[in-house]
């Protein structure tokens, strides 16, 4: 039996390749402590979830426009666990600690354990320097946007593995000078055991969409609301349903009420169990994943879009690069990026077509026979074991 230790700055139940990773380990036996966010006093401090040791810690997550701010609640989770982890590292002393970013710095909490020989794995969900680069509407070349490639790159030598999401994300971080074979890609599959096939159950005759997830502008959630004023009229049935949290919660919130769309969208805040969202997804006519095309936009392959294709939804989606190198136009429909016609017509294309629905429903499967939930699992468990020796 390994003893591992994990950390994110993230709610544990509603992340889902925090979920994966330490249950693929959890249930080969392995002891997984995940140090973790406690985000609201209904969440209990310490839980066992399907053999994971969860323990959440108190901190405000941040969510606003301001990068200092960012950067404060950041630390304040850095000394938290830096504490923590040291203690229990004593007591425990881990094989292995596996540090989830965003930040990339969380790893230098694992300190005392690399220097008393504990084995570093920095899992970059994405890039830091992208990210901020779109956040904060900056050039790369900005000082700030400078100073985290910088830190990303201090932190990828200093962990012994370092693990990305996909190809392209990883070709970016080769070009930082990190080297290709220090990286490996385990892709956000959803796990078949959660996500697949489901029959609708519902008997409306309502024509539904479904989104989840972030709400952020980034991620075009508002080109879907614009798209549902513009299609309101043709399509009486129509309906949007919307599941997540996150910086545009609010902003949404008074989308809804200014396009006097009320009627048509089911919003409904906050993260939830990744568990809980089959049978959301499995009523639904089609998954959208309306990505706006921005700086670091071309990096992201949405965790949404690997969950409706596992479970074999029509999908339409914004045509940016990432996804294209996984997806072709035979498996999802894809309409111009940052336009919200161009989304209301795909959509009004595919409700007025069953043939085409399906069409795509069944497309999307060549995706799922190639990847899965259960090969990446396999593939990162091989990888931790490898590291520290089986």
């Amino acid at each position: 039996m390994k003893k591992i230790c994990m950390v994110a700055y993230t709610d544990y139940v509603s992340d889902t390749r925090c979920k994966y990773e330490a249950e693929a380990l959890a249930s080969n036996g392995d002891s997984v402590d995940f140090f973790s966010i406690l985000n609201d006093d209904s969440q209990k401090s310490y839980e066992q979830i399907n053999g994971v040791n969860v323990y959440r810690l108190k901190i405000v997550r941040y969510f606003g426009g301001n990068k200092f701010n960012y950067l404060l609640s950041y630390l304040i989770f850095f000394f938290k666990i830096f504490f923590k982890m040291s203690f229990f590292h004593f007591e425990k002393d881990y094989d292995c600690i596996h540090i989830n970013n965003i930040p990339d710095f969380l790893v230098f909490s694992a300190f005392i354990p690399k220097i008393s020989g504990s084995k570093i794995i920095l899992d970059l969900h994405d890039s830091m320097p992208n990210t901020f680069t779109a956040k904060f509407d900056v050039p790369k070349e900005h000082w700030l946007i400078r100073l985290i490639t910088f830190q990303t790159i201090l932190c990828c030598k200093f962990a012994d593995l370092v693990i990305t999401v996909h190809e392209p994300i990883k070709e970016e971080f080769v070009s930082y000078g990190i080297p290709a074979k220090k990286i490996k890609c385990i892709l956000n599959c959803a796990t078949q055991e959660v996500f697949h096939y489901l029959p609708k159950t519902r008997k409306d005759d309502s024509f539904q969409l479904v989104y989840h997830g972030a709400i952020a502008e980034r991620l075009g959630i508002d080109l879907l609301a614009i798209a549902v004023k513009k299609l309101a009229p043709q399509i009486p049935e129509l309906k949007l349903v919307v599941y997540g949290g996150g910086e545009f919660v609010d902003g949404f919130s008074q989308m809804i009420k200014e396009l006097a769309i009320g009627d048509f969208v089911d919003f409904h805040p906050g993260y939830i169990p990744y568990e809980k969202l089959p049978p959301i997804i499995a009523e639904a006519d089609l998954g959208i994943v309306p990505t706006k095309e921005e700086k670091g936009s071309e990096l992201m392959l949405p965790v949404k879009l690997l969950e409706y294709a596992a479970m074999h939804k029509a999908i339409i989606c914004s045509k940016i690069y990432t996804v294209t190198k996984y997806f072709d136009d035979k498996m999802i429909l894809f309409f111009e990026p940052q336009n919200a016609e161009d989304l209301a017509d795909k959509i009004l294309f595919l409700y007025k077509s069953k043939a085409e629905r399906e069409k795509y429903s069944l497309g999307v499967q060549k995706f799922n026979e190639e990847f899965s939930g259960e090969k990446e699992k396999e593939k990162y468990r091989r990888m931790v074991y490898e590291l520290i020796g089986n």
